[in-house]
């Protein structure tokens, strides 16, 4: 019988094949490519910004002291959650991670604090908020908007986002309880629509529905024993 061997140098292509493709260096690149998951630096990463929203927390509050930002909430009966991050903007549209704080994850109502250190107060009226729950499974819901007025007097008014789209949330921080008169009229001072609210000490966030109006800008007179201030708002 006859044996036929293949020449040396072929034996010793095949070992530098099988080396070079179990080799550490070979097989990360392969876990790099994407759609394998890592990193891929030949298309930018992109983000959902569309959440649902936050059903279990309606006292979102903020509150400014000594240039800090104090924010609270509480949420009953958490199942599934991860922790919670803090949102901070300036104009109400465009956020950055403040930080995160752990969730509890367990039944009962929890409150949470966060201190948002030295903020900025030159130039800057108001800061906006929001809180992102993230749970166990990776999904992510928001928090509504709330306003924090960088204020130096008694009382401070602001509404935002400006300009809003759907609904507008107009921010007040007055010293005590009162009743605020929020009226609305077109450019040509046609009156449109009037709120009345009960406000607290404080700061409060209150949500005006502007989404059945024409794009265009708006006028919205504040008024109380303490306010009265005149914006104007755009609608888009």
């Amino acid at each position: 019988m006859k044996t036929t061997v293949a020449p040396s140098h072929y034996r010793y292509l095949l070992l530098f094949c099988i080396v070079h493709l179990l080799s550490p260096a070979s097989l990360l690149a392969q876990l790099k490519r994407p759609g394998r998951g890592g990193t891929s630096t030949q298309e930018p990463i992109t983000y959902n910004t569309q959440f649902a929203t936050i059903a279990n927390m309606p006292n979102l509050k903020a509150v400014f002291r000594h240039n800090n930002g104090m924010l609270t909430w509480t949420i009953d009966n958490e199942v599934n959650q991860d922790y919670y991050i803090v949102e901070r903007s300036y104009n109400g549209i465009n956020f950055t991670k403040a930080g995160s704080v752990g969730a509890v994850n367990d039944s009962g109502i929890h409150e949470y604090r966060f201190l948002d250190y030295s903020l900025p107060t030159n130039g800057i009226e108001t800061i906006y908020y929001r809180i992102k729950q993230k749970d166990l499974t990776g999904n992510t819901a928001v928090s509504r908007l709330v306003a924090l007025p960088i204020a130096t007097h008694a009382s401070a008014v602001s509404v935002y986002p400006n300009p809003v789209i759907g609904e507008a949330g107009i921010s007040i921080t007055v010293e005590r309880s009162q009743h605020v008169v929020v009226r609305l009229a077109d450019k040509t001072g046609m009156h449109l629509q009037t709120k009345v609210w009960e406000i607290n000490a404080g700061s409060n966030s209150l949500p005006f529905d502007m989404s059945s109006y024409a794009p265009g800008s708006y006028i919205l007179d504040i008024s109380s024993g303490l306010i009265k201030k005149r914006l104007i708002i755009i609608k888009r």
